[in-house]
């Protein structure tokens, strides 16, 4: 009874979407990335235009383009989250630390405490113990659990971050890759 309703004790995950079709479920279907206005998780503000997000009391949001538009998120400094009253990053600090860790991965990694065997946490990378992020491997039942470094000699490339939405880039970046044999090359014809 948790999920699927607005009600006292269910767990409030809700995505607001701008009206470009009458019929709900096709307008669902049919939004694009810039078409979401709001998206509240376990009841609290995470994404969404300036006003609805300061009318749902997010404070500390940070600006990140999304095609044409602008929307806000609460982006917080993963090494204070724990604290009472955590500082906002904003998105341009958290594109410069991918960014480092692009162009030198395994020293990203070893500046890093080792990760956990079972969980792959990087603790200086990322978040309370709790709710960690985790470095995992790029291909579902793969025999390791977790991601590390590379084995010596071997030349790690990470792209760069890829377009808030899917334009043109991500649709050709997806064709004939990972592991949805094929499903995903038409998306070009959605989009259109």
């Amino acid at each position: 009874h948790q999920l699927g309703r607005l009600e006292a004790n269910a767990l409030a995950d809700i995505t607001v979407v701008a009206r470009r079709k009458s019929d709900p479920w096709e307008n669902l279907v049919a939004a694009r990335e810039e078409d979401t206005l709001l998206v509240i998780v376990n009841g609290k503000p995470r994404f969404g235009t300036k006003s609805l997000m300061s009318a749902c009391g997010a404070t500390k949001t940070t600006s990140v383009r999304v095609g044409p538009v602008r929307r806000r998120t609460v982006l917080i400094n993963p090494a204070e989250e724990d604290l009472p009253n955590p500082s906002p990053w904003t998105w341009n600090k958290a594109l410069a630390i991918l960014k480092a860790v692009r162009a030198d991965p395994i020293g990203a990694v070893d500046t890093a405490s080792a990760p956990t065997a079972m969980a792959g946490r990087v603790s200086a990378a990322v978040g309370p113990v709790d709710d960690p992020f985790i470095l995992d491997l790029d291909m579902p039942g793969g025999l390791g659990v977790v991601a590390g470094p590379p084995p010596p000699g071997v030349v790690v490339d990470i792209p760069r971050m890829p377009s808030l939405r899917h334009d043109r880039n991500w649709r050709a970046s997806v064709k004939n890759r990972g592991f949805h044999d094929g499903l995903l090359n038409k998306l070009d014809s959605f989009y259109v």
